[in-house]
């Protein structure tokens, strides 16, 4: 989902507040709310990075999980080591482990998940620090990678395009206003009926009026028919599928509009970042106000729709600075980073019809994974709104029927949709959700770098009680929140890719989307209605109560 930008200066203030600038959690020693009862120096007191959730032993050698002062689940110890305790809830047939740095929950029936990260206060009656934290500031993230000179660098530009009668001017433009359109290759998702207008032969129809050639052999297009298509999160998934070895990856919408030699700006912005992980993300200004470079969008704040999170009202216009600002929130309209951010947290294609949350997913699942959002310091990308003057001939209004998949089990589909995502994070463990509905979750949550917690501090959004505050007035001042990138195992583009690529290695090797590929495809490949049968036929999923994490989200794989 993109929205328009506000186009008025945006004048920054900041709020001298460290625990809103993305520290990690455990800089700040956890003060105990005074309405929980406990002893005066307990045996065992465990806590969670934000301080929301202790598991504490009462005086009658019970335990008891207690979120913001209020008891949740009562557990009975089952063991402890020198290091850990394991508990037992018999109201769930839960097993907790909690540990030094995490927890980890087994329901059950499957295997033990990640629960919470955390730390001991007190462990065996013995008070114990908090872990030390080390010189976050001076912790920086791992630092960008090109291999060659800056215009040899590929470039793969993806649309999704549902009954859109501006994507082949999109491609066309993005070849024709690139620097080095030799560099430039084009992925379409191409949602069409049989009537509609074909986004390659448009392209090149584009091309040839125009005097200038058509990369017709690079144009990468898959061709999905309406009974097919499943709305924005599957279409977008399937530009993963068709990624090769191109080293940068660029998604925008199929309305969007290219600044002159708009290649080489996404790349020196990138490289501004000084961040290997950076992805450069917004809602893009219209194509009305294309070439004005005197303040570019910034995605900042959001807001809850229903039970998931939303996307924003719009993007904040910054002046142009140094280098672009880190920032909480994805947006959809453009999308600018190496291609290993897609491979390594591909969209999951088994979130039918959401699209209120795609961006949230998106954003959540990236930072987790240790990867970081910034909004563009110059203007490469905008989209043709609505209102905007579109090209000559091609005024014809876009169809927006991605909202629905003309299917007998459109509601049963959104309904279980948002179910999944839910469950995923973990929010709600009495929610209905099928297990069809749950297909391959374990690769779709969140990653393992970051926790969700540490991701609402630095985002504002309060994922238990619907809340998100605006970062809009920390703009240039949020901090990057560190996680361990050790030197030698340390590939996003997979364990035997590294960085440095020979042109016969493919780039998605040892890449989660690789470990689904298979699955995916076959679900892709079912129509609507027999994808949703399966919700019909199949049964229930036990909802976790804790956020799914995920293991192939792992950036450094040991092997494949």
């Amino acid at each position: 989902m993109t929205l328009f930008a506000l186009n008025t200066l945006f004048m920054l203030s900041i709020l001298d507040n460290d625990k809103y600038l993305g520290r990690p959690l455990v800089e700040t020693p956890l003060s105990i709310p005074e309405n929980i009862a406990i002893k005066k120096s307990p045996l065992f007191l465990w806590t969670d990075n934000s301080g929301s959730i202790q598991f504490i032993e009462r005086d009658d050698g019970t335990w008891v999980e207690n979120e913001r002062g209020k008891d949740r689940f009562s557990y009975i110890k089952k063991s402890a080591t020198s290091d850990s305790v394991e508990l037992f809830d018999t109201t769930r047939g839960y097993t907790v482990v909690l540990q030094k740095f995490d927890s980890l929950l087994k329901p059950r029936t499957g295997n033990f998940e990640s629960l919470y990260g955390g730390y001991w206060l007190s462990f065996a009656g013995k008070a114990i620090d908090p872990p030390s934290t080390g010189n976050y500031d001076q912790m920086k993230p791992p630092p960008p990678y090109i291999q060659g000179k800056r215009e040899e660098q590929t470039i793969a530009v993806m649309f999704a395009s549902y009954q859109d009668p501006l994507c082949g001017n999109s491609v066309f433009e993005a070849f024709k206003y690139a620097e080095y359109p030799e560099r430039i290759s084009a992925i379409v998702v191409q949602q069409n009926a049989e009537n509609d207008v074909d986004c390659l032969e448009d392209y090149c129809d584009l091309a040839t009026a125009d005097g200038l050639p058509c990369f017709r052999d690079r144009v990468m297009v898959d061709r999905v028919n309406l009974d097919y298509a499943r709305g924005v999160m599957p279409a977008r998934y399937r530009q993963h599928l068709l990624i090769e070895d191109q080293e940068f990856c660029l998604q925008g919408d199929s309305h969007s509009a290219f600044e002159n030699k708009w290649d080489t700006i996404a790349i020196e912005d990138w490289l501004l970042t000084e961040n290997e992980m950076a992805v450069i993300t917004t809602y893009p200004n219209r194509a009305n106000d294309r070439h004005d470079q005197r303040n570019s969008p910034v995605r900042c704040s959001t807001m809850w729709v229903g039970k998931v999170v939303g996307g924003g009202n719009s993007a904040h216009n910054v002046p142009i600075g140094k280098a672009p600002l880190l920032g909480p929130f994805f947006g959809a309209g453009t999308s600018f980073s190496k291609c290993h951010a897609n491979l390594n947290v591909p969209y999951d294609p088994y979130m039918s019809h959401l699209f209120k949350g795609e961006e949230f997913n998106r954003a959540i699942r990236l930072f987790t994974s240790g990867y970081d959002m910034y909004g563009p310091r110059r203007n490469f990308l905008y989209h043709y709104y609505d209102d905007d003057k579109k090209p000559p001939k091609r005024t014809k209004p876009r169809i927006r029927g991605f909202f629905s998949s003309r299917s007998k089990y459109q509601k049963k589909m959104t309904q279980q949709t948002e179910a999944r995502w839910i469950s995923i994070l973990g929010l709600d463990p009495t929610l209905s959700v099928s297990a069809a509905a749950m297909r391959d979750a374990e690769y779709f949550g969140v990653g393992d770098r970051r926790s969700t917690a540490q991701y609402e501090v630095f985002s504002g959004v309060n994922l238990r009680d619907r809340k998100a505050e605006s970062r809009c007035n920390l703009l240039g001042k949020m901090k990057w929140v560190p996680y361990e990138f050790p030197a030698d195992t340390f590939y996003p583009s997979g364990n035997t890719c590294r960085f440095r690529l020979s042109k016969d290695i493919r780039r998605y090797c040892c890449t989660s989307l690789e470990k689904v590929r298979k699955t995916t495809t076959e679900f892709l490949a079912l129509t609507n209605d027999e994808a949703g049968a399966l919700l019909e036929v199949d049964k229930d999923y036990s909802a976790p109560s804790s956020p799914i994490i995920s293991s192939s989200n792992t950036i450094a794989l040991s092997q494949c």
